[in-house]
């Protein structure tokens, strides 16, 4: 059974998340006594652990994770939490802590959640993400109908000279191929680690190139900014809310036929 709508993630302590997971059912009494017919016990002893001083065994909770389909890396950290409530020692709750904190910090590192291609070597990354229009040509030759110099020259209204020397680059670094002049494709998805010293750059090439989009008026283009004050742990969870719409893309990127080309930036950070 999957009971969908709560994630694990959001929660530090599995009893509240178990809580939580059985009241988004919307038929508390039934859910609580099919979950406690699977652990081999009443209603009202599932509902004392959960609200009491008492935990779930090891053996309980391997049904829990299996009742409720969560996936191995949510299995992992629903043991995570069980393991640390459980432990009586100090250290072992300490190391368990220290295991759970990297858990979290892991799930909300982007690359992560996203298949790359290819690695580019530091000196082909340092021209790459030089400027927008590399990542921006290499994507836009994806596209048939943008696959010449003249082409590309002209959707970007630059001279042809520096359209050339930017499709000679992605050739030598394996990212396009020269077909009798028309520049196709190779490599679908590039991505940059949060502790690349190229990163600042690359996000700046792209708010800069967003800026003058927006100064054009374009009616199609979407800009949002906002400021907001809200609790430590909305904040947390809003972070992991943007890092899910960014995993769930994924399968419409790749399925997507390519037609246009499109920037999404997303800055999301305490002031």
């Amino acid at each position: 059974m999957v009971v969908k709508g709560t994630s694990i993630f959001d929660f530090d302590d599995y009893k509240t998340y178990l809580e939580q997971k059985i009241s988004a059912d919307g038929k508390t009494r039934g859910l609580r006594s099919r979950l406690a017919k699977k652990l081999g016990c009443s209603p009202a002893y599932l509902t004392q652990v959960l609200k009491g001083p008492g935990h779930v065994t090891f053996e309980h909770a391997a049904v829990i994770v299996n009742y409720f389909g969560l996936t191995s890396d949510e299995e992992d950290y629903f043991f995570l939490l069980l393991q640390r409530d459980r432990s009586s020692r100090k250290e072992l709750t300490e190391s368990t802590n220290r295991r759970i904190k990297k858990k979290l910090d892991d799930r909300l590192r982007i690359q992560n959640h996203i298949q790359t291609e290819k690695n580019l070597s530091l000196e082909q990354q340092a021209i790459y993400y030089s400027s927008w229009i590399y990542t921006a040509t290499h994507v836009l030759i994806s596209i048939p109908t943008f696959q010449s110099v003249s082409e590309i020259a002209a959707y970007f209204k630059l001279p042809e000279e520096h359209i050339r020397d930017v499709l000679q680059f992605l050739c030598e670094a394996g990212l396009a191929r020269n077909e009798g002049g028309r520049f196709t494709y190779q490599t679908k998805r590039l991505h940059l680690g949060t502790d690349s010293p190229l990163l600042g750059r690359h996000h700046s090439n792209w708010r800069l190139r967003g800026q003058m989009d927006f100064d054009s008026n374009s009616k199609e283009s979407l800009h949002y900014t906002a400021l907001w004050s809200l609790s430590e742990k909305d904040f947390h969870r809003l972070r992991e809310m943007i890092i899910q719409f960014i995993k769930k893309c994924e399968p419409t990127l790749k399925e997507s036929k390519e037609e246009v080309t499109i920037s999404m930036c997303i800055d999301y950070f305490k002031i």
